[in-house]
């Protein structure tokens, strides 16, 4: 199982940041400070060193800018990262700009031949349950943006069922000039990625179920049945089968002026000892439920990559109390995770203090410094 870790961080020109080198606990990292000071922003900034893009939607690049820049419009990495596998270390570098990104290791620019090392951050922020309980649409984000990290074959699919739905919708607009034909080709297309989405979504939530109960009591002393349901219209997994439907609902879809059948239109249920937790848990069942879904995917993360991501917490400790937040801790620190967490909280600012694996760092308008 190979495993990375972030020593030395430093990003100039970072929304408020002003940091110096940063050097990291190989364990748990912890960031302090009043809400708008930054803490948020260098857990944007490591996802983004990590993962290529932001974790916010609709981010462009005059947003993560310094606003004081002017003459050179650019973001700068430095980091070395850590290597436990093969016991090494890596320096690596990166330049974001409004046009073009370049990215170097061990001086070496990354390409088709040099490649960026296979790891990855998870981000948990303290809206991200509430959301996930508000509408069905947030959960299909979830579940497709998960879903592509740890699966290829599904992200490529899910983005050419997007166009082709798109397409589709915009033909069945056309009120009195409908191409059967072309419709007839698009929808043999929908469906064999209809068939590849399905049978990845159906596999992905079976495998969070079985870990799902066991992490839930582990992290917050809960003995709860938990699991997931995916709740769709495309019953038929078949091709063939699920062609066939979407050539009855042309007429349908026709008078709608957009596709009605599809699982565009998949929702998830998260099931608490036999009930959906959206319409009879508590909220903080519902908090408790969604963390350790996102603690269930981090482990399935790890065996389909065969590598164990960053976690990076946006003060989701402010959301649980004293024990919880203490077990959560525990969790984080007996596994291989490097862990980044964020708070307001005094308590668990205080409460890390006697932690060895731990490194704490005050931020104030966006300068941070190291705690001793």
């Amino acid at each position: 199982m190979n495993f990375f870790r972030i020593r030395k961080f430093q990003v100039n020109n970072f929304r408020n940041l002003l940091t110096g080198p940063l050097d990291f606990s190989e364990n748990l990292n912890c960031f302090f400070g009043n809400n708008g000071n930054g803490k948020t922003n260098l857990l944007e900034a490591l996802y983004i060193f990590s993962n290529k893009k932001s974790f916010r939607k609709n981010v462009s690049f005059p947003q993560i800018c310094s606003f004081s820049l002017v003459e050179n419009p650019h973001i700068y990495f430095f980091a070395t990262l850590e290597d436990h596998a093969f016991q090494k270390q890596h320096q690596i570098s990166g330049k974001i700009g409004p046009i073009e990104n370049e990215w170097y290791i061990d001086g070496s620019r990354l390409g088709k031949k040099n490649q960026f090392p296979n790891f990855k951050s998870i981000i948990m922020t303290p809206f991200d349950a509430h959301l996930f309980f508000i509408s069905s649409k947030n959960r299909r984000d979830w579940f497709d943006r998960h879903l592509s990290k740890v699966n290829d074959e599904y992200r490529k699919s899910l983005q050419r069922y997007g166009m082709l739905i798109k397409h589709r919708n915009n033909l069945l607009k056309i009120k009195f000039t409908l191409d059967l034909l072309q419709i007839k080709a698009i929808d043999r297309e929908i469906a064999q990625h209809m068939e590849i989405l399905l049978k990845a979504r159906h596999s992905f939530i079976q495998s969070l179920s079985e870990v799902l109960p066991s992490i839930c009591f582990a992290i917050f002393g809960e003995t709860v049945n938990l699991s997931i349901k995916m709740c769709t219209e495309v019953t038929l997994w078949n091709n063939l089968d699920i062609f066939e439907c979407l050539q009855r609902n042309v007429v349908l879809d026709q008078k709608k002026g957009h596709t009605t059948y599809g699982v565009h239109l998949d929702d998830y249920e998260m099931i608490w000892n036999g009930q959906s937790a959206e319409n009879y848990a508590s909220t903080g069942q519902q908090k408790v439920s969604y963390f350790s879904l996102l603690f269930a995917y981090t482990e399935l993360f790890r065996y389909n990559f065969k590598s164990y991501p960053i976690v990076l917490i946006d003060d989701i400790t402010s959301e649980l109390d004293t024990l919880r937040w203490k077990k959560l801790i525990d969790y984080v620190l007996s596994k291989n995770y490097q862990t980044f967490i964020s708070t307001t909280s005094e308590s668990v600012w205080e409460g890390l203090g006697n932690l060895k694996n731990a490194k704490k760092f005050l931020i104030k308008n966006g300068e941070v410094s190291l705690v001793i």
